[in-house]
């Protein structure tokens, strides 16, 4: 197969980084793997499955190579677990003289395809089965197709400050200026399912710091009936306001439907710790902890062991948000300006437009009176039909609190009236399974948790919400 190109995304040996000055080339750092394997792991590039997730990939060679680099590579064949779909296609340099004469499975020494399969049903903790060079061969061209197919059918858009406009534009020349960071280029590496729910949940205006994905795995600390959980993917996204872990609900190889994501945030203004845990052989622990004016939150997120090096990595770039590094980091110090006036309130499921109409003017006339002094940037509405008691609820953000408030004509008080100086961290969900935006709030040495769920085709109206809230919750913790 010809032109096949692999991005490598973690490096199983010793590597080298270098950078080029003025032509020069300077060695920046040597990485040593936490525990050492045979092999790199990438994805193939311009090449996905139906459901857009990204074929994976073990490069074999006679060095490894630094995450990023793009490799041509020559294909030997797969390895699947359950179903047709291969867990991982086998591939090897073009450009290494040592792998020239290795052209399918039957040509690799005994010795390396026995380490390569301990290592990789150790981590999956399944078996592993060897698919006929043309069986990969014929996988690799379909996906390929699909790739091919999905760009054609994407229409063109003007693109959010941290998305590059190409994949493979960075730097080359000292003459050049790079307008993106390394973790806005590693945004297509991601699986496409997952640079879609990226895509939904980041602001224009964010920067990508740092980007961990993590894949499928087996946890070391959550049990259930007896049998370890097993964990999707998900993604650990560090930008310039707030830490992001996205997981998806449902993988796609149990439907053929993409049933959404929960994100949870945490904003870097109520930073208030963090540490990496070993609590076994093959897994490490990222804790941070949130401050909130009721006291403090943790939160725990597992990775495969191999991800420690790049857990310290990102915990640098964390470290000049600690309280005791305040001083050291850029801050929000103000809100924009409000919105004037409000978006009218939606109702997806309405039919007659005139009683939307009405209730949409009761609350602005009741939000002139109630928050004369008080700017409101976001609201979305619970309309009747979803409430128990027939009365539509809105969601309202304020410079100071998070409400939940009645048709005014009901003529009764607030259901909900929170500071935000009380949250530690949000979390988004969006999906057909279930919506919500979750409040995580400390008091007196426990964390409530407030789920406000929503429908999921008012999804739109409080996503908005979600955002101002969020900013809001940075702005009260910097004391604005």
């Amino acid at each position: 197969m010809e032109n096949l190109w692999l991005t490598v995304r973690s490096a199983g040996r010793v590597y080298a980084r270098y950078r080029l000055e003025e032509g020069q080339t300077f060695l920046e750092a040597v990485h040593l793997p936490e525990r050492e394997c045979p092999f790199d792991a990438g994805t193939l590039d311009n090449a996905i499955w139906p459901d857009g997730e990204a074929l994976h990939a073990i490069l074999l060679g006679a060095v490894s190579h630094s995450p990023g680099t793009r490799v041509a590579v020559r294909l030997l064949g797969a390895l699947a677990s359950e179903g047709s779909r291969p867990d991982w296609f086998v591939c090897v340099p073009e450009a290494d003289p040592t792998t020239q004469g290795w052209h399918s499975p039957n040509d690799l020494p005994h010795d390396l395809t026995s380490a390569l399969l301990q290592i990789l049903e150790n981590e999956e903790m399944v078996a592993l089965r060897w698919l006929a060079p043309e069986q990969a061969e014929e996988m690799v061209r379909e996906a390929r197709r699909n790739y091919r197919l999905l760009q054609k059918n994407t229409p063109p858009s003007s693109a959010p400050a941290w998305k590059p406009a190409d994949r493979y534009g960075g730097v080359t020349d000292f003459t050049e200026a790079e307008h993106y960071t390394a973790a806005e280029y590693t945004f297509f590496q991601l699986p496409y399912r997952f640079q879609d729910y990226l895509g939904q949940h980041l602001s224009d205006d964010e920067r990508g710091l740092y980007a961990l994905w993590r894949p499928s795995m087996t946890s070391r600390l959550q049990k259930r009936f007896f049998k370890r959980t097993r964990l999707n993917e998900g993604v650990l996204f560090l930008t310039t306001q707030r830490l992001i872990y996205l997981v998806e609900l449902v993988p796609p190889d149990r439907s053929g439907v993409r049933y959404g994501f929960r994100a949870v945030s945490g904003v870097l203004e109520r930073l208030h710790a963090y540490e990496i845990l070993r609590p076994a052989e093959h897994s490490v622990v990222l804790q941070t902890e949130w401050e909130a004016r009721g006291g403090v939150q943790s939160l725990r997120w597992e990775f495969p062991l191999s991800s420690l090096s790049a857990l310290r990595e990102l915990l640098s770039l964390l470290e000049p948000c600690l309280p005791q590094n305040a001083t050291r980091a850029l801050r929000r110090a103000t809100w924009p300006l409000p919105p004037d006036p409000l978006p009218p309130l939606t109702d997806p499921a309405a039919n007659d437009p005139a009683p939307l109409r009405e209730l949409d003017a009761r609350f602005r006339r009741w939000l002139d009176d109630e928050f004369a002094d008080e700017p409101v940037y976001a609201w979305a509405l619970w309309p009747a039909w979803e409430k128990e008691d027939g009365v539509a609820e809105a969601l309202i953000v304020t410079q100071n609190r998070v409400l939940i408030a009645a048709d005014p004509a009901a003529k009764r008080l607030f259901r909900m009236d929170l500071p935000l100086t009380d949250i530690a961290a949000l979390d988004f969900q969006a999906s057909i399974l279930g919506s919500a935006i979750t409040l995580h709030i400390p008091r007196g040495g426990e964390v409530e948790e407030v789920r406000l769920s929503f429908p999921y085709p008012a999804v739109a109206a409080f996503r908005s919400a979600y955002e101002s809230l969020r900013r809001g919750v940075a702005l009260a913790a910097w004391g604005a």
